[in-house]
């Protein structure tokens, strides 16, 4: 399929991952009203005007009303620009490496799920029980998809074991100071959607980010005493998202450097 044919795939890929965006954000407001996504209109978080259509627009609304509501003029969170930025490029990867299949679909799913998770936990320092529950069923069910074999399930169990093993071990051993449950829980979740070996790779990345964010926050915040609790779920998710795509490459990669 030529670049100029594939045009309005791409088109519809990105309206389609901006219009999810918007959801999501939507969805990340309202979890402890989940009605209210079907009966109520968006309003602004300050003020509480409702939104008109032009207020709506994924990421545009926020550029061209210079971030700030268009009736109260205060501020807007930029997480809804960066959760619908990074709902579309999720969207943009998934069917330029995976294509358009209903195990594609799932694996979005998931992966938006996923964002939603990651956002709550950077807002609340904790994790919506409800989402994780249900991202990981969508994710085994994707699995399932892939390849419903016995080894495909061997493979994904493997993936949720191996990736949970070293969080849920820092959980145990600090007492919940280095790590909470819900980090356990988000391992379970991206182990169950990479499988073995990609979970490897998975937690790995996890480590390694949030290891360099560490180290950059304290180099930024020199002298800044006060402790600040960094949530370990949205690395999880950046290793296991990035892991689907690269896991392959990282630890055949790995693997040389070591001889092998």
């Amino acid at each position: 399929m030529s670049l100029v044919s594939k045009v309005p795939i791409l088109v519809f890929v990105v309206v389609f991952g901006l219009l999810v965006g918007s959801f999501l954000t939507c969805l990340k407001n309202r979890l402890d009203n989940l009605g209210s996504i079907l009966v109520g209109r968006s309003v602004c978080p300050k003020c509480k005007h409702k939104l008109g259509l032009w207020d709506l627009f994924p990421i545009l609304s926020f550029v061209f009303q210079g971030g700030r509501c268009r009736y109260c003029k205060k501020k807007i969170s930029p997480e809804y620009p960066i959760i619908e930025t990074i709902t579309l490029l999720v969207a943009l990867a998934v069917y330029y490496f995976l294509g358009v299949s209903v195990s594609s679909v799932f694996l979005y799913i998931c992966f938006c799920l996923l964002i939603v998770a990651s956002a709550v936990d950077i807002q609340d320092q904790e994790v919506h029980q409800y989402l994780l529950v249900t991202g990981i069923i969508v994710a085994i069910i994707y699995r399932a998809l892939l390849d419903p074999s016995v080894s495909n399930l061997i493979l994904t169990l493997a993936g949720m074991l191996s990736a949970a093993l070293i969080p849920f071990l820092f959980y145990i051993i600090s007492r919940e100071k280095w790590m909470g449950l819900g980090d356990t829980f988000f391992a379970l979740w991206a182990g169950a959607f990479c499988a073995y070996p990609k979970s490897l790779s998975a937690i790995m990345i996890a480590f390694v980010s949030g290891a360099l964010f560490g180290i950059i926050y304290i180099a930024l915040k020199k002298g800044y005493r006060r402790r600040v609790a960094v949530p370990f779920g949205p690395f999880i998710a950046f290793g296991g998202i990035t892991s689907v795509f690269f896991g392959d490459f990282l630890i055949g990669s790995y693997l040389k450097l070591l001889g092998f």
